[in-house]
């Protein structure tokens, strides 16, 4: 597994998916790590700062970023970039650590679940217009490569990938990337029903739903339990149904479809 096994980068390597560029990563520390069984799935970004991910890094570890002001960032907040030049895509950071750039609820609440992966570009989406319009196919193709070797090397599906639209940036990645992811995703959120999420949760904590247990009427008490889910594996506490919270509370306490 990735992390102790330093040849599933060599192979990546060797197969045209990557290029190992964290050594030229501009950093001034190393994130708090996670265990490969933490990792459960990806978030997609855009870059509008840029197509140079030294530049971003260097940016992420200066006093002048804006997710933490004033205080440095250990490196770049992405694990993959995918350039516009030629190469494959670039490992631009260690797979096991936790950055804030993967849909965190706010900075100093580090994602643990979610690797990132950034598509160096300014693309149009939501409310903001870019510089261009879409990804290149080179890219888009690169960020492909990229998307199925992370999900064969940390054993999940496309259920677990994100664009980072679905934590509250409606612009990023922009239109192109999000119609991709979500066709890949193929109506995946909420598919499950209300019976299932409380034998779920019951499966993680069999007293949180002490009164009326998996009934299959999404009430109050189960509304309390999965907030009280969400706060204990670092996610944002919403008390809602959605498609990262499915993800997390299946892949760890599944209970069958």
């Amino acid at each position: 597994m990735i992390g102790a096994d330093t040849n599933v980068i060599k192979q990546a390597e060797a197969d045209g998916i990557l290029v190992d560029k964290r050594d030229e990563m501009p950093r001034c520390g190393a994130w708090p790590t996670r265990s490969p069984s933490d990792i459960l799935g990806v978030c997609i970004h855009q870059n509008a700062g840029g197509s140079d991910p030294h530049v971003t890094a260097a940016y992420h570890t200066s006093q002048n970023n804006h997710i933490t002001p004033g205080k440095p960032l250990p490196s770049i907040c992405y694990h993959i970039a995918v350039t516009d030049s030629d190469e494959p895509a670039w490992l631009v950071a260690d797979p096991l650590w936790r950055t804030y750039a993967q849909g965190s609820p706010s900075p100093g609440d580090e994602n643990l679940h979610l690797l990132s992966i950034v598509v160096m570009g300014n693309f149009d989406g939501p409310g903001h217009q870019g510089k261009q319009a879409a990804p290149t196919l080179r890219q888009m193709r690169a960020l492909d490569a990229a998307v199925l070797w992370v999900e064969r090397v940390f054993a999940f599906t496309d259920s677990g990938m994100f664009g980072h639209y679905h934590f509250g940036k409606a612009a990023c990645p922009g239109y192109a990337i999000q119609e991709w992811i979500e066709a890949r995703r193929k109506g995946w959120p909420n598919y499950r029903a209300p019976l299932q999420w409380q034998l779920a949760l019951l499966r993680w904590d069999a007293h949180c739903l002490p009164r009326y247990g998996a009934d299959g009427d999404w009430g109050d008490e189960s509304k309390v339990a999965l907030s009280a889910f969400q706060r204990a594996h670092h996610l944002k506490v919403t008390a809602v149904r959605d498609p990262f919270t499915e993800l997390v509370l299946h892949m760890r306490y599944p209970v069958g479809d």
